[in-house]
């Protein structure tokens, strides 16, 4: 995948990240949802151009999936990329998209890490806190760890998310 170059990030910006990481990290929770999901959501960002950031929230009715709501918002970039810290970047807008939204979902799926992450404070978790809504990260690349693939079993009656306390 390509990036464009960014210079490195300034070390007192990441230690100010990072603190901010960790006291959003203490704010985390997994545990299971408390009902079935009414209507779930899928978010994520792109941008356009260097200065602009398009951030999409797509409101779907569970199970049957049907098209509820789409939103978006653009707005100017105003954090640059630094890797690990790629929710200060996108949530901001994110967030502006999701006051959009009509009806609110009840589990949101993130394009982005959650717990996965080396500070355990990923997009997807920074969003469940901020929100206070059940979250998860749906990324499309390992950020830390290593993955072996579960046993095949059912999956039935096991939940997880990520919420604000």
């Amino acid at each position: 995948m390509y990036r464009p170059y960014h210079p490195p990030a300034d070390p007192i910006v990441v230690r100010d990240l990072t603190q901010q990481q960790e006291e959003m990290r203490t704010r985390v929770r997994i545990e299971p949802l408390h009902a079935e999901p009414t209507f779930i959501a899928g978010c994520d960002s792109s941008f356009p151009t260097p200065e602009t950031i398009l951030s999409v929230f797509v409101l779907l009715r569970y199970p049957t999936l049907e098209l509820v709501e789409k939103v978006y918002h653009v707005g100017p970039v105003t954090v640059p990329y630094v890797p690990g810290f790629l929710a200060f970047r996108e949530a901001p807008n994110l967030l502006k998209a999701y006051e959009k939204l009509q009806q609110k979902p009840d589990v949101i799926m993130v394009d982005g890490h959650g717990i996965a992450h080396k500070r355990r404070m990923g997009i997807a978790a920074h969003l469940g806190v901020l929100l206070d809504t059940p979250t998860f990260g749906v990324a499309k690349s390992l950020l830390t760890g290593k993955f072996e693939d579960p046993a095949p079993r059912p999956a039935a009656g096991r939940r997880c998310s990520t919420k604000a306390n």
